[in-house]
């Protein structure tokens, strides 16, 4: 099952935890006690999980997967449920399937249970999938245990059961948190999901987003998730969390739409942030040993970004705090329709280096949204004006008439008339949503605010696989996994072999 938090593929940066300084209660699904469930529900402890923990849940989810995109009979993956047992499911609707089925048994009734219940409830889960025999991923365990440390509490009824089995209705409702749906208590406030999710200090996530059509979702990830993209991209924007999008790039699959990507993501800012190509890398389970043509070098990449987006060269600068084969980045101002580069090659010195540290802070501070924008647009929904619906009803040209048709406008505000000082109004005088007028970036201070809300990123990492895997770029690598005490190059942890 391919749950991922608030719908998409997101990897969530959390702030810091409010249970800093407690000890943790390690998870391998086997030598959890009753002390250890005290100590989460009622003391706030940590939960980690055990490497062969995270080993055996990677090996079923991988296992999962393959069956999902095959045409195997597999209950409940590629069929129905119940009766409908023996109705086959389409590839473009089995992440659908999953979706649906933890929608249709989130019909609980009744107070939720308290807030240790609930850890309670989250802390036995976790530890029955840590024994890798569901085929639940990695990443949608590991969004559990942070919403269960950040102390995200799921609202979950006290009653309420679907069939025989008494946990599928809390269950499905502690699930549906992981899709963004529902609320959640959260600093003893009840709030929805995806708003507890940002006030816990989720500034920006990264999202998978292949490409423009279901087509290319079809091919790359067995479904229809277009649509869903779209959703998740507005549901982030109401929240003001800032959104990176991540296509994998696969020749002759979505190659062809790098372009309208970056597009897509300028017409969405200040929502979208940046977009980050990943070129595909071949770990896990592929049905052969990829060719050449089945690869896209950075190069290849960089070239398609400039020829399709209108880039130059110059403006995609190679990595400083890790090898240069690793990645490139560029950094933009959205204009209207157009991109003002902000980074030059000639601007950089040729021995400048900059530590990880350094790489994640500037990171953070591009793809996150400023706070300002969260501020101003809680100030704009409580200032809110009906009068507009009245207004439009009107048939005369005053807006200060006093004839029959404004009688229904409830407006008691002095004018009628846009005359706000908000940045993000258009005053072209046409009202049009398509309107793509330029940003008044004349000024200094405009240029800087321009900078804080507009700031466009281009990035690109390529991921390296055991049939293209170089030593001395692993060695200069500067994205690591802690396990079992030591810091791992991030492509040497999950590295698989040929077969």
């Amino acid at each position: 099952m391919k749950l991922l938090t608030i719908e998409a593929n997101f990897i969530r940066l959390f702030g810091e935890l409010n249970i800093v300084g407690k000890k943790a209660v390690v998870l391998n699904g086997l030598t959890l006690s009753l002390d250890d469930v005290v100590k989460v529900a009622r003391e706030g402890y940590k939960v980690e999980l055990s490497a062969p923990a995270c080993k055996a849940v990677s090996e079923a989810a991988a296992l999962v997967e393959k069956w999902a995109s095959s045409d195997q009979v597999v209950y409940g993956v590629t069929t129905g449920f119940g009766n409908l047992a023996s109705v086959k499911i389409s590839p473009k609707d089995r992440h659908t399937l999953q979706e649906n089925l933890l929608r249709s048994h989130s019909c609980g009734v009744g107070d939720p249970y308290p807030t240790d219940v609930t850890r309670a409830i989250m802390l036995l889960r976790v530890n029955t999938l840590s024994r890798g025999h569901s085929g639940i991923s990695l990443s949608t365990l590991n969004a559990l245990i942070n919403m269960l440390n950040e102390r995200i509490h799921p609202l979950i009824p006290s009653q309420g059961s679907v069939g025989a089995s008494g946990d599928l209705c809390p269950l499905s409702h502690l699930a549906v948190a992981l899709l963004g749906d529902g609320e959640a208590e959260y600093k003893g406030k009840v709030v929805p999901v995806k708003k507890a999710l940002a006030d816990a200090g989720l500034s920006f996530v990264f999202m998978q987003f292949d490409g423009m059509d279901d087509e290319v979702y079809a091919a790359l990830r067995g479904g229809a998730l277009y649509e869903k993209k779209l959703a998740a991209i507005e549901m982030c924007d109401r929240y003001h969390i800032g959104v990176t999008l991540v296509p994998t790039i696969v020749p002759g699959v979505n190659d062809g739409q790098i372009g309208a990507i970056i597009r897509f993501g300028m017409a969405h800012s200040p929502a979208v942030r940046g977009v980050h190509f990943q070129p595909v890398s071949y770990f896990g389970r592929y049905p052969a040993i990829p060719d050449g043509k089945d690869r896209m070098t950075l190069d290849e990449l960089a070239d398609e970004i400039c020829r399709q987006a209108h880039v130059e060269w110059s403006n995609l600068l190679p990595s400083r705090c890790d090898h240069p084969l690793c990645g490139f980045h560029g950094s933009f101002l959205v204009n209207g329709a157009a991109l003002i580069p902000l980074s030059h090659a000639e601007n950089v010195e040729s021995e400048s280096i900059a530590t990880a540290k350094q790489n994640r802070e500037y990171i953070a501070r591009r793809w996150e949204r400023p706070a300002e924008q969260a501020e101003e647009a809680e100030d704009e929904d409580t200032a809110s004006c009906d009068c507009e619906e009245a207004e439009a009803e009107c048939a005369c040209d005053e807006a200060d008439c006093d004839c029959d048709e404004c009688d229904d406008c409830d407006c008691d505000c002095d004018d009628c008339d846009c005359d706000c000082e908000d940045e993000d109004c258009c005053d072209c005088g046409d009202e049009d949503e398509d309107c793509e007028c330029e940003d008044d970036y004349a000024t200094f201070d405009g240029f800087l605010n321009g900078i804080r809300k507009h700031g466009f990123t281009i990035t690109a990492m390529a991921f390296q696989d055991a049939m293209n895997l170089d030593i001395e770029r692993l060695r200069r690598c500067s994205l690591h996994v802690y396990q079992d005490g030591v810091y791992k190059p991030f492509c040497a942890r999950y590295i698989t072999p040929m077969k």
